[in-house]
């Protein structure tokens, strides 16, 4: 949008805040075409990757729905944790099978050793996961989408957070499956 001969663009971050301080992070960015590919090279200095996803607004539309995979993802590698502890498996082979197998999710690169280690030092915290989530829940209302899993990951959060870990990184939630 212009104003004054000043170009705006919304340009929301995905990634956790050690990536993002890396320039890892991606640009989900909305706004003109145009302003978006002169933008570029500013772009290109920030993240690794950005996406033209249209007009102003989509970005952190994508990025509510990028934010719900990932955290999908976390529960999921979570739970295939625990139900491979329960049966015995040692997590760390475990952890390098699923990388390799058909079920790989990048959530097992990012917070799959945290997991096994038990290592909770927040990288993304929980609380901001709940905060994701709770917006998730509006928004899908708002437009009629049934969220059934996230609902499920919501309670999982609020679980762990009642049992006070909303300071801790989001891979907690491992504890409570």
């Amino acid at each position: 949008t212009m104003n004054n001969g000043v170009r705006f663009l919304e340009c929301p971050l995905s990634g956790n805040s050690d990536q993002i301080a890396k320039g890892n992070g991606i640009a989900l960015v909305g706004g003109e075409r145009a302003d978006f590919d002169a933008a570029q090279p500013v772009l290109n200095a920030l993240c690794k990757q950005s996406h033209f996803l249209g007009s102003a607004g989509s970005g952190g539309r994508a990025k509510l729905a990028v934010n719900l995979v990932g955290g999908l993802n976390r529960a999921v590698l979570g739970e295939g944790l625990a139900f491979a502890e329960s049966m015995g498996l040692e997590l760390n082979a475990f952890l390098e099978v699923l990388k390799t197998s058909a079920a790989y999710n990048r959530a097992m690169d990012t917070r799959g050793q945290k997991m096994v280690e038990r290592d909770f030092t927040p990288h993304a915290w929980l609380k901001q996961s709940l905060k994701d989530f709770t917006l998730m829940h509006e928004v899908a209302a708002r437009v009629g989408q049934e969220l059934p899993l996230a609902t499920l990951y919501t309670q999982l959060i609020e679980s762990c957070i009642a049992h006070g870990e909303g300071e801790l990184d989001n891979s907690v939630v491992v504890e409570e499956l």
